[in-house]
């Protein structure tokens, strides 16, 4: 039976890890009726359980086995927290009167006072002007009023038809992406920090979408534009503040992420590279999906679709969603990739487009941590590209023009402000081979069109600048040198 007990477990385990909640949790009811002292099985069991209540008796027998299990108490201490929160709110401080109704009346009376407030004020004005100059200026309010209202209604209606027309340029067959043939040890440094600038790179075509300033704020949104490889001159477009900048395969418009101040969320814009006919992807839906907190965009190889980061009315988390270009505006529906309780961030499609790499962190599970999955967007079957939980935090995962190799940033738990760049094979077996190795922190991976080369930022100069490495040399150039940070996004070639 043992074994038995330890099969189920692991399949278990399986399809909690593909977000597949009832089948996870069927099979682990099955593991603790067969094994009612098996720790990690009710472990597990909270961590899918259908409701809160369900939930709490899980952990409550987790802490009954072992009342030492950390993750059990911290899980039980934010259970039991949301639950005070919500039975103060709704504790009856009168037969059938709850705090939150009173504070909804209270509210409503304040209201109602300003607004007495308000027609006082405006009565008294009245008595003191000539009643034919009170209608004139309430005639003229009322017109301004309007076509405010009216101009937000036209901008949040308006689409991303423009995106849409664009036809992609014909691309080349990639060069196969050489693999690295050194593996650095623990002691190694490749690279040393830098305390002067390194040579800028010789030879090298093309443009880096970007993003670049100093982030007066430490909010992480900057100037949107792109860099030019032959002189690292950055070109801000349009004036617009944002990050996770994108290149459409035309190589004549840039999505990104951009914080919206009106509503006090991110949100995904596009724009022509001129700075032209900025659309957003609230516009392109109507602002009829319900979705929120939208961010870090990606095109697909054609640029027929677009995936990104949301939260939906449903989940609690950050989900994966794609939505198809081609599709009329008033029709378009983002597809939901991912449906579990995990969090899910930086989203990267396939040269081929059938498959995305996204970081996936499930926090309230047994085993948290940050790994790289990788989507079919077909099935929606998931399968680990990295499987260290809480070892290791990567990010930023991004395809080799061939979609053999994925390189991606990892930092230690111990140090996670010193991310290095590593690069492994896509179908996911083998160890990871340490690109860009440095105390200081290296973050965003890009490979160029031919995927000979891999720019990436790193603040070993002091400030965030942008670096490149020859795959096959290990020739290390950088590509910017200011005061501002710099960060690339997407790499493309502009010449023949």
């Amino acid at each position: 039976m043992s074994q038995d007990v330890q099969a189920l477990f692991r399949e278990g385990v399986a399809e909690a890890r593909l977000g597949n909640r009832k089948a996870a949790r069927e099979l682990f009811e099955k593991v603790v009726a067969l094994d009612p002292k098996h720790e990690k099985g009710w472990l597990w069991l909270a961590s899918v359980a259908g409701s809160d209540e369900d939930q709490k008796q899980y952990l409550q027998r987790v802490l009954e086995l072992n009342p030492n299990n950390e993750r059990a108490q911290r899980a039980l201490e934010k259970l039991l927290a949301r639950e005070k929160t919500t039975t103060a709110a709704q504790e009856e401080i009168a037969p059938g009167v709850s705090r939150r109704s009173v504070a909804v009346v209270a509210g409503a009376a304040i209201l109602a006072v300003i607004v007495v407030i308000v027609a006082l004020i405006v009565l008294v004005i009245g008595n003191n002007r000539q009643r034919a100059d009170a209608q004139a200026t309430q005639a003229a309010v009322m017109a301004l009023t309007t076509a405010h209202e009216q101009a937000q209604i036209d901008a949040q209606t308006a689409t991303m038809d423009a995106v849409l027309a664009l036809t992609p340029t014909a691309t080349e067959t990639p060069h196969r992406t050489p693999i690295p043939t050194w593996t650095p040890t623990p002691t190694e440094t490749p690279f040393a920090v830098v305390a002067t600038a390194l040579p800028p790179p010789s030879g090298l075509q093309g443009r880096i979408a970007g993003w670049s300033g100093r982030d007066i704020m430490s909010s992480g949104f900057l100037p949107v534009g792109y860099y030019d490889l032959a002189t690292g001159a950055f070109t801000a477009v349009s004036g617009t503040t944002g990050r996770d900048v994108r290149v459409h395969p035309s190589g004549q418009r840039l999505v990104y992420t951009r914080y919206n101040q009106s509503t006090f969320a991110n949100m995904v814009e596009s724009v022509n590279l001129n700075g032209a006919d900025a659309q957003s992807l609230i516009e392109r839906l109507g602002g009829q999906s319900g979705l929120l907190d939208a961010q870090m965009p990606d095109y697909s190889p054609d640029g027929s679709r677009i995936v990104f980061i949301a939260t939906s009315p449903n989940t609690r988390t950050p989900q994966v969603f794609m939505l198809d270009l081609n599709a009329p505006a008033d029709a378009s529906v983002p597809r939901q990739l991912t449906t579990d309780s995990a969090s899910y961030r930086d989203p990267a499609i396939s040269p081929d487009g059938r498959l995305v790499a996204v970081v996936r962190d499930d926090e309230s599970g047994p085993t948290p941590g940050a790994d790289i999955v990788i989507i079919d967007i077909e099935t929606l079957e998931q399968r680990a590209l990295t499987a260290d939980f809480g070892t290791f935090t990567e990010s930023s995962p991004r395809w080799s023009p061939d979609g053999f190799q994925i390189a991606y940033a990892a930092a230690p738990a111990n140090a996670p402000d010193n991310s290095d760049i590593a690069i492994r094979p896509a179908a996911g077996y083998g160890t990871p081979m340490l690109l860009a190795r440095d105390p200081a922190n290296d973050i965003y991976p890009v490979f160029s069109p031919d995927g000979m080369q891999l720019a990436f930022a790193s603040n070993r100069g002091g400030q965030y600048d942008i670096y490149i490495v020859d795959l096959a040399t290990q020739a290390l150039w950088q590509l910017t040198n200011s005061p501002e940070d710099d960060y690339p996004g997407a790499w493309w070639q502009t010449g023949p």
